[in-house]
Parts: C-alpha cells; sequence; structure tokens
C-alpha cells in the first residue's frame, strides 16, 4: 500500500515536471490602457503665502481652505508651514532674502510663553497662537500682519528624500519650486 502511494506521488510529480516548457512565442501588445493622472510635468509640490492677523479680533486663529488657494491636497500628502521671521539683505536682482523658520515656532515674552502653530485636514490649514500667558498681551509685532509660507508635498516623496524639513530652502529646492511660482492667498473670514 505504501509502494502504490509512493509510485502515485512520483508520477505526479514527474508528470508535473516534465510538462513545464520554456515560454511561448510574445503575443500581440494589448489595447493601450486608460490614461491615468497626469503628473503635471514632474510638479512635486505647491506653495503659497498668506498674511494674517492672529488677534483678538480673529480669536488668535486663520483658517485658509486648501480650494481657496486653487491646490487640491490628499490626505497621503505633507503640510509644512513656516512663518517669516525676517529678511537678510537682498539678492542680485533686488528682491529681499527672506527667513523662514518652520512651525511650531515658540517665543518667550513677559514672563510667560506663546507659540504660532498649526493643524490642517485636507480641506484646510488653521495657524493659531497658544499661550501660557493672556494673549491680549501679546504685543501686536507677533499678533498682526504675519506672514507664513504653506508647502504642500506629497509625504511618501518627503520621506523618501531625507531632506531636512526644518530647512525651509531645502525643502523648496527639493520640490523645484521658484519664488514666481508662489500663489498669495487670504484666510476665510
Amino acid at each position: 500500500m505504501i509502494m502504490k502511494k509512493l509510485l502515485f506521488l512520483f508520477t505526479i510529480i514527474g508528470l508535473t515536471l516534465t510538462s513545464c516548457s520554456n515560454e511561448g512565442p510574445v503575443g500581440p501588445q494589448g489595447p493601450p490602457g486608460m490614461d491615468g493622472e497626469d503628473g503635471l510635468n514632474g510638479y512635486l509640490g505647491t506653495t503659497f503665502d498668506v498674511n494674517v492677523d492672529l488677534n483678538n479680533s480673529t480669536g488668535y486663529e486663520a483658517l485658509i481652505n486648501f480650494n481657496d488657494a486653487g491646490v487640491e491636497v490628499y490626505e497621503s500628502d505633507a503640510v509644512l508651514v513656516y512663518h517669516k521671521v525676517g529678511e537678510d539683505g537682498t539678492t542680485d536682482d533686488g528682491q529681499p532674502v527672506e527667513i523662514f523658520e518652520q512651525l511650531p515656532q515658540t517665543y518667550y515674552v513677559d514672563g510667560g510663553e506663546f507659540q504660532y502653530n498649526f493643524d490642517y485636514t485636507f480641506y484646510d490649514v488653521r495657524l493659531f497662537i497658544i499661550s501660557n500667558i493672556d494673549a491680549a498681551t501679546i504685543s501686536a509685532d507677533y499678533t498682526d500682519n504675519q506672514d507664513f509660507r504653506i508647502i504642500v508635498v506629497p509625504a511618501d516623496y518627503l520621506e523618501n528624500s531625507g531632506v531636512d524639513v526644518s530647512d525651509y530652502n531645502a525643502v523648496q529646492s527639493l520640490i523645484d519650486m521658484e519664488d514666481h511660482d508662489i500663489i498669495d492667498v487670504s484666510p476665510l473670514q
């Protein structure tokens, strides 16, 4: 009985191995597939500027809708926000060299501290101030007419690049964004 089972097993294995052969000739090419979403000619990210007041009249926050900026954001995208903290000279063509620092950014004032911070969904980004002091005591120099730069980039591309996201210029270089490509938007009222 065991011999019959072994003979049957070896027969099946032998037939299986001998029935295999090299691939046959290549068949005709199939019909073309449907077009996918364009890669927008290598366009890897979007950058836009917003000027906001983060004071008592705005509840120390501002909401920026991505649709208003003409930007489509996916759940898999990373949103980076930088605060303009000053300028450092000018370029050869006379444009100011702006200095940006990544949020969150903490400032120490009058025995307390406050922080510029943000949160986002794929619909909007909210800029806000949080503090351990009465926010009304924060100088208007910190709350009014504040410039922020928002960058949207595919998260997997950003992660695989190894770029230091705290370095605004490195991120801009990664997505090959020039200053003239930056969009100006307004916050929701």
